[in-house]
């Protein structure tokens, strides 16, 4: 794999630890031992030294939500939500992309938003229009709130009028790229770089 010779070493290392595995949301959900920094090191650890990069290994890279409380729990510094960043870069160069995520960049590519969403709902299209057209606080919603969590978004702007907040939202909100660096990587200019390659 061409990822950095920083998460190599932290791979390396964290395959022979256990001591984050009690904070990781995912493997508590779970109750798989595969979903905790330590198990995703071992495999990688593994093809670090000469093991296929399997379909099975890039769903489990994708199984982190990176959140980051094995890097925060980490008695001795490393930080395996770098390691599993690089790994789902170096999927995204070589094609390798899970077809689900790969559904989620598509729906990045073409509607902005990673759930293919072209309008936002009624209830808070009428909150963002009853808005100011400027105001010295900009509320970001991002796509999550916008186009999922759209009663919540309601709930906050409400709350924030209540509260007497000079505010607005932007009714045609840009992408925050959120999404792609979650889903890709770090760098837009990877992303660019992606997309034709997918085409």
């Amino acid at each position: 794999m061409l990822i950095s010779n920083k998460s190599k070493q932290t791979i390396d290392s964290c395959r022979f630890c256990w001591m984050c595995r009690h904070v990781c949301p995912i493997g508590n959900a779970t109750g798989r031992e595969r979903n905790n920094a330590r198990a995703r090191a071992l495999s990688l650890s593994m093809v670090e030294r000469g093991m296929e990069l399997t379909e099975d290994i890039i769903d489990n890279v994708y199984e982190c939500a990176l959140c980051g409380a094995c890097t925060r729990d980490c008695a001795t510094g490393w930080d395996p939500v770098a390691f599993t960043q690089e790994v789902r870069l170096e999927a995204a160069l070589n094609g390798l992309l899970p077809s689900y995520i790969n559904k989620l960049v598509d729906n990045l590519e073409s509607t902005g938003n990673p759930y293919g969403k072209t309008e936002i709902n009624g209830a808070l299209q009428d909150e963002i229009k009853g808005l100011p057209a400027k105001a010295d606080i900009l509320f970001f919603l991002g796509a999550d709130a916008r186009y999922i969590a759209f009663r919540q978004a309601v709930n906050a702007i409400r709350l924030l009028k209540k509260s007497e907040v000079g505010f607005t939202v932007l009714v045609d909100e840009p992408d925050s790229g959120w999404a792609a660096d979650m889903l890709l990587g770090k760098a837009e200019e990877t992303r660019q770089t992606i997309v034709p390659q997918r085409a």
